[in-house]
């Protein structure tokens, strides 16, 4: 089974957005560093809202303490 990380690699645009969807639908502390490691860098606007969205479902504080790293 592929990782969040592995998949938010994928050229599908559509394959991006539902991970970020499920990251976000089923929150994991230890998914954080990955969803704003892919804020970085994904050129989508959709699964970047996405993953902003899936970021404000997890811990506000672990993901705060992410952001200062």
């Amino acid at each position: 089974m592929a990782t969040l990380e592995e998949v938010l690699k994928s050229p599908d645009q559509s394959v991006r957005l539902k991970a970020a969807l499920e990251a976000g639908t089923y929150p994991n502390p230890d998914h954080i560093k990955v969803l704003i490691g892919q804020c970085a860098i994904e050129g989508d606007f959709f699964v970047r809202d996405t993953l902003s969205w899936a970021l404000m479902r997890h811990d506000r504080k672990s993901v705060v303490e992410h952001l200062k790293l």
